[in-house]
Parts: C-alpha cells; structure tokens; sequence
C-alpha cells in the first residue's frame, strides 16, 4: 500500500514528504528524535541551545547515525535573539561567541534548514544562502528586493565566503513576543492569509488531532 499524500509547498522546498517539522527544541530535539521525525518523511530539526561547535556536530552525526537513508534531510536550531540597543536586558549571547564556528559546523555537515531561534540574525552575517527562487527574484529585482530586506519583509543573507557551494533554504519569519490575546488556530490563520497572500509559511504550536494539522495547513 502506498503512503498518504500531504503536500505543501514547503516539502518540495525542504525535500520532505509531509508539511510537519520538528521544533528545535533544547535539550529536547536530540539526534534520535529528530532523526525520527525525518524517517516518518517530515523534517527533524536537532535543538542546538548551548551546545559548543564540538557538541553540535556530534549531535548531528547522531542523527545521521539513525536515518534510515543517508540524503534523508534535517536542521538545526540556534538561539539568536538581539543583544544590546532595544533588547530585553535579559538577552544575552547563548552561542558564547562561538557563533561563525556553530554556522560552520551546520554548513559543513550539510543541514538542510537553518532555525534562528527567539530573533533575527539580521544584520549578523551568516554565511547562509537562500534558496535558488529568491536568489532569481533578487537578480530580476534589486531595487525592490534592496528595499523589501531594508525594511525587513524579504528571507535575505548573504553568503559570506562567496568560494562556497552552500544551498541550504533561509526562511525568515517574526513571531511576537507577547501574546494579548487568545484565538482558535483557524481564527488566525484567517486573518494571516488576509493580510499575507503568496507567503510561505510554517506554523507553529500543539496539534490534537487530523482537525488542528488542517488548520495549520
């Protein structure tokens, strides 16, 4: 019997069968986990919070260790929020300055997803590229896409290390800090696609059931 259909498009941006990823959480997201995930045809996402360079690729070849196919893909999740200036005094650098060297070990290893965690990486430079339709869409457009980065719309990096072939898809997305009020899943998603038409999008939160993963969808 053949497997159930349910696609987005997401999966073919992701090379996964199913529109569901794993949230990179800490100390939770661990190789055989997320290794789980990406065998089941979604995306596993390894929690890397707190790890050192060292630490993370171990992590990662241990979910490599337990994929059932070797190309099956995978990300990782990094915990970037702001330090300094408008940030929350609280904020400070979980990476301990090891930042570039974690971003090697993601690249090296060939995650197919980047997660910045709690905030935006921007304007740190992360030598992470975008996915070949945007890079398109900004050599058609660049003064609209210049203006679309500045003010933060458009899933932009660059790559530092020009010399490099690195592939890995950049979605960039904002989700707010405080929650003033409480709606239904559907409730919201109503009101995103109003206001966002053509976006990709990835949804986050608890599913009970075939109705909450429809919503989300």
């Amino acid at each position: 019997m053949s497997r159930p259909t349910l696609r987005t498009p997401i999966c073919s941006l992701l090379g996964i069968e199913y529109p569901i990823l794993l949230a990179g959480m800490a100390r939770t997201s661990s190789g055989p986990l997320a290794a789980a995930v990406s065998n089941a045809g979604g995306l596993g996402v390894i929690g890397g919070l707190g790890y050192t360079p060292d630490q993370l690729r171990s992590i990662i070849h241990e979910i490599k260790t337990n994929l059932s196919t070797p190309s099956l893909p995978f990300g990782v999740d990094l915990a970037l929020p702001q330090v300094g200036g408008s940030a929350r005094k609280t904020n400070h650098d979980y990476t301990h300055g090891q930042l570039d060297e974690l971003i090697s070990v993601v690249i090296e290893e060939k995650a197919r997803l980047f997660v910045s965690a709690v905030g935006s990486p921007l304007p740190i430079p992360l030598r992470v590229r975008v996915n070949d339709y945007i890079r398109s869409w900004e050599m058609e457009r660049p003064e609209e896409v210049k203006r679309l980065c500045e003010s933060g719309t458009v899933p932009l990096q660059k790559d530092m290390d020009e010399d490099k072939e690195v592939d890995i898809p950049f979605l960039m997305g904002q989700v707010a800090g405080v929650i003033g009020e409480v709606k239904p899943a559907r409730e919201i998603m109503q009101d995103m696609v109003k206001e966002c038409v053509d976006v990709l999008q990835a949804q986050q939160g608890y599913l009970g059931g075939g109705g909450g993963r429809a919503s989300k969808l």
